[in-house]
């Protein structure tokens, strides 16, 4: 399921000194739903490298990626995994020659676990107790200070609604730090958090309509545009804010004053909501790169198709009618190594294209 904290215990292992010093090589890898095995390869082998390869096929590649593997002990994340399939294109390119290196695989598909399993059984991160989901709550929404006495009790019990889960805690926290002071607010929130029953990636997306509805109307449009781009994507700031112009998302609301230093506005205020990450940031601190979780993703999809805010489309163009297009915004996302429009129209109401390949995140 999605929220429960598995990317982040592999980042603690991935970043942990007293751990890492034991490999000679270390890459991370995100495997998105549709996956590329090239792009795949590519992305291990140039960080294990520290170049890339771009003219090698991918059997060469896969081939010149098991050499310079061994004879290494190295420890390679494969974060996010949807399908055995792609466990499969991979794992003939990591030699096992007993010298300790490891191979770390995170997926929400019990069934990929056990069929991809080796030496131990998988590993399912417990659902936080109601005491460690208060603690993360108090940390996401007043860093180093404690609950201040008149919310003591009803901190409790919207930490329990939360039902043990890292993400809805932190998108929770998201809506209450905009008064965070308030119990009334509090209590609002409390309410609104309606105990779920079926799964878990439920409850996760609910808490994500709630975010959503008590975001701005300003911040929903630039939120929802954030599902133009691929799964899992890190994407640059420069380029979001300059679309988010583009396409008239962004207007001074205070008469003096730059439209890119508003649009950076819009999006540090929905980092400050949770519903955004900062993936990088520039030598002065400035956020240079920013994605969302799958599971914001999700819903940003879901609602834009809601909405007819915009379309996403999976694959190659060519194979997509054209009568179909009536959105303003359209985005495609395919595998296909080459490709191109050919005699596609356009419709006049068309007002945003954006294309990326698999690989480009």
């Amino acid at each position: 399921m999605g929220g429960q904290g598995k990317t982040t215990i592999a980042r603690k292992v991935y970043n942990n000194g007293c751990i890492v010093h034991h490999f000679d090589v270390q890459a991370w890898c995100i495997i998105s739903q549709s996956y590329n095995r090239r792009d795949l390869l590519q992305e291990i082998f140039s960080q294990v490298m520290g170049k890339e390869d771009k003219g090698d096929k991918e059997d060469i590649l896969a081939e010149r990626l098991k050499k310079s593997l061994t004879g290494k002990r190295y420890i390679i994340v494969l974060d996010d995994m949807w399908d055995v399939k792609a466990w499969d294109d991979l794992r003939l390119s990591f030699p096992d020659v007993g010298n300790r290196s490891r191979i770390v695989l995170t997926t929400r598909l019990e069934e990929v676990a056990k069929q991809v399993k080796q030496h131990i059984d998988p590993y399912s991160p417990p659902f936080l107790t109601p005491d460690d989901s208060r603690k993360l709550l108090q940390k996401k929404v007043f860093q180093q200070e404690s609950f201040p006495p008149s919310l003591q009790d009803v901190s409790k019990d919207v930490a329990e609604r939360c039902k043990g889960l890292p993400l809805v805690i932190v998108l929770v926290a998201g809506i209450i730090k905009r008064n965070k002071m308030e119990a009334s607010w509090w209590h609002e929130v409390k309410n609104s958090l309606v105990s779920y029953h079926g799964e878990s990636e439920g409850y996760s997306l609910s808490t994500m309509q709630l975010s959503y509805d008590n975001l701005p109307d300003h911040l929903r449009p630039c939120l929802l545009y954030m599902g133009m781009f691929p799964e899992d994507a890190s994407i640059p700031v420069s380029e979001l804010i300059s679309l988010w112009i583009a396409i008239c998302f962004v207007q001074n609301i205070e008469e003096s004053g730059r439209l890119e230093e508003t649009a950076e506005g819009f999006l540090n205020d929905l980092i400050s909501s949770n519903v955004v990450m900062v993936s990088g940031r520039s030598y002065n601190g400035k956020v240079k790169y920013c994605q969302v979780h799958d599971v914001v993703l999700h819903f940003c999809l879901n609602k834009s198709r809601e909405e007819k805010f915009m379309l996403a489309v999976k694959g190659n163009p060519n194979r997509f009618q054209s009568s179909r297009w009536k959105d303003r915004r359209v985005s495609f996302n395919f595998t296909d190594e080459q490709f191109s429009l050919g005699s596609k129209t356009f419709r006049q109401r068309l007002r945003s294209v954006i294309m990326t390949h698999e690989g480009d995140s």
